[in-house]
C-alpha cells in the first residue's frame, strides 16, 4: 500500500499541537489550519492515543460536497471534528499487538484519558488489511495501524483526512489517508480485497441504505468482515435488515461503551456462476 508524502497541511495541523496554547503561529500561511488544536489521549487496551482534533469543533466552517450521485454541492457540519463515542467504541474493540497491550488500569493510562471499558470480543487486525470509512478523526484506524494492521483510513472530508494523518505523524503510527466519498470509491474497491472494514456511526441516514449497503460486499474479501458501530440509529433495524441478505453471517454485540452497539458482518454472498461463466 503507498503512503504518500506529508502535505503542508498535516504538518502545519502537527505544529500547532505542539505549542504551548495549541494555536496557529499567526503567519497566515495557506497551510495554517485556521483553528487551535489540542492533543486528546484516549485509553486504549493498548495504551492510550494522543489524538489530534480542532480544539472547539464549532469553530470549523462548513464544507461543501458533492450530493451522492449527483452534481448538487451542499454545505455539510463537520462532524468529524468531534471525538464520538462510536469512534472510542470502534477503536476499543481493536485486539491490540501483545506487546503494547497494558490494559486500562496500565502505567501509561492516565487519570485525564477518556476511558472505555473491556468489551467481551476484539476484531483482529495484526498483519491484515484495514479499510476505515467515514473516519472523522481517525482513532479506529489509528488503533489498528498500531496493532500491526495495513491501514487506510478514508473520508470525503479532506480536513479529516489531514488531521488522521497528523495524529499518526505525532504519535509514530503509520497508515495512509486519503479523500474520498462513497459513491466515488472505486479505488477503494480496486486496492482491496480487504480482510476487514470499519466504520463508526454511519448508519444514520439513507445514503447508508443505498450506496453504503451496496459498497461493503464489493469491498471486502470472500471471508471478509466489516464492523460497525451505532448509538441506536433508527435506520440500523432496516440496514441489518439488509444486511442480512447480502451477508453471511450477521451478529450484534455490546461494545465497550454504553448506548453503542458493535455489529459484524461477515462473508459477502456473491452471484453463484456456472461452469461456463454465466449466471444459472
Amino acid at each position: 500500500m503507498h503512503r504518500p508524502g506529508r502535505s503542508p497541511l498535516v504538518d502545519a495541523i502537527v505544529r500547532a499541537a505542539e505549542r504551548p496554547t495549541g494555536g496557529i503561529d499567526g503567519h497566515g500561511g495557506a497551510a495554517e489550519p485556521p483553528h487551535d488544536v489540542v492533543a486528546v489521549p484516549v485509553e486504549l487496551p493498548g495504551g492510550p492515543i494522543r489524538l489530534l482534533r480542532p480544539r472547539d469543533p464549532e469553530a470549523v466552517a462548513f464544507e461543501t460536497v458533492s450530493a451522492p450521485g449527483t452534481a448538487v454541492e451542499e454545505l455539510h457540519p463537520p462532524h468529524w471534528a468531534r471525538l464520538w463515542a462510536s469512534g472510542i467504541a470502534l477503536a476499543h474493540a481493536i485486539e491490540p499487538d501483545p506487546s503494547d497491550a497494558t490494559g486500562p488500569d496500565g502505567e501509561e493510562g492516565g487519570a485525564n484519558c477518556e476511558r472505555a471499558g473491556r468489551p467481551g470480543g476484539r476484531i483482529v487486525v495484526r498483519g491484515r488489511p484495514v479499510l476505515e470509512l467515514g473516519c472523522g478523526l481517525g482513532l479506529p484506524a489509528l488503533a489498528a495501524a498500531r496493532a500491526g494492521a495495513r491501514v487506510l483510513a478514508t473520508d470525503r472530508s479532506p480536513g479529516a483526512v489531514a488531521y488522521v494523518a497528523a495524529s499518526a505523524a505525532r504519535e509514530g503510527i503509520g497508515l495512509c489517508s486519503a479523500a474520498c466519498a462513497w459513491d466515488g470509491a472505486g479505488s477503494l474497491v480496486e486496492q482491496g480485497p480487504w480482510d476487514v472494514v470499519l466504520a463508526a456511526d454511519v448508519i444514520y441516514d439513507q445514503e447508508a441504505l443505498t450506496v453504503l449497503a451496496s459498497l461493503l460486499t464489493r469491498l471486502v474479501a470472500d471471508d471478509g468482515e466489516v464492523w460497525l458501530t451505532d448509538p441506536r440509529r433508527p435506520l440500523a433495524a432496516e440496514f441489518l435488515a439488509d444486511a442480512r441478505g447480502r451477508w453471511r453471517e450477521v451478529d450484534t454485540r455490546a461494545s465497550a461503551v454504553p448506548g453503542v452497539l458493535l455489529h459484524r458482518l461477515r462473508g459477502p454472498v456473491r452471484p453463484v456462476r456456472s461452469r461456463r461463466g454465466g449466471l444459472p
